[in-house]
């Protein structure tokens, strides 16, 4: 038992993290957000038509438009103008790696050194199962930087609304 406990210790902090990520987009964000969606979509828009601006003056000028770097905006917006879509589908692909990794790190906790393979040099299930907890926590990592950008979003445009409203008006 002493050869499986690392494992399943490892593989009980990654789910507990991934958990924990996931139910505080449920408790704190996914409100947030569905409250903010319009202001989002409307950001998003506007970020369209700048970066569309910014396109037609670099073509006018006759500077070449970086790809990487107009794809990582295209991005961005895509982000901005599906924010709902974007964690939803996020979600789920964290609970189907926590389903995948809860299933072979069961399996390698009682066969440690199975292979997978009839040569000497295939992969222990163990070693597939540290691979996959390490692909858990990543996704789950991701997530949460995805919730943490939306929000920091929600605050440049809550913002933004509070520094227009708190313009003195013209007289006449």
């Amino acid at each position: 038992m002493s050869d499986t406990a690392p494992i399943l210790a490892l593989a009980a902090a990654i789910a507990w993290v991934s958990l924990v990520t996931v139910e505080f987009y449920e408790r704190i964000y996914r409100e947030r957000i569905e409250r903010n969606d319009k202001d989002l979509r409307r950001l998003g828009k506007d970020k369209l038509k700048k970066l569309a601006g910014d396109i037609e003056a670099q073509l006018t000028q006759g500077r070449p438009v970086d790809a990487k770097h107009l794809q990582g905006r295209v991005d961005a917006i895509g982000s901005l103008l599906n924010a709902q879509d974007q964690l939803m589908s996020g979600r789920q692909i964290t609970f189907i790696l926590l389903l995948v990794s809860s299933i072979v790190s069961i399996g390698a906790s009682y066969a440690v050194e199975l292979g997978l393979g009839t040569e000497q040099t295939s992969p222990t299930l163990i070693a597939v199962d540290y691979v996959v907890l390490g692909v858990v926590f990543l996704a789950g990592f991701w997530f949460l930087f995805k919730m943490f950008w939306f929000d920091s979003q929600i605050l440049k445009i809550s913002r933004a609304s509070r520094s227009v409203s708190k313009r003195p008006r013209a007289t006449r």
